[in-house]
């Protein structure tokens, strides 16, 4: 089984770190964050990481469009 993850206020992705070491496939993994150096260790972790950017931004139609 594998799950679609939305992390809020995402920092590196210890969410999904977490997950890993819990054996939880991700098939999907959206983050929001704002802070460039997070993103950037993030994306070097996880480079198939979605970045939604700023969770004030975030609507309702952008996440059904996600899927």
């Amino acid at each position: 089984m594998k799950m679609r993850v939305l992390s809020l206020f995402d920092g590196i992705s210890c969410g999904r770190v977490a997950l890993e070491k819990a054996g939880i496939k991700v098939e999907k993994y959206y983050a929001s964050e704002i802070d460039k150096y997070a993103i950037s260790i993030t994306q070097k972790n996880y480079p198939d990481t979605i970045q939604l950017g700023d969770i004030t931004q975030i609507t309702e139609k952008m996440l059904d469009e996600l899927g």
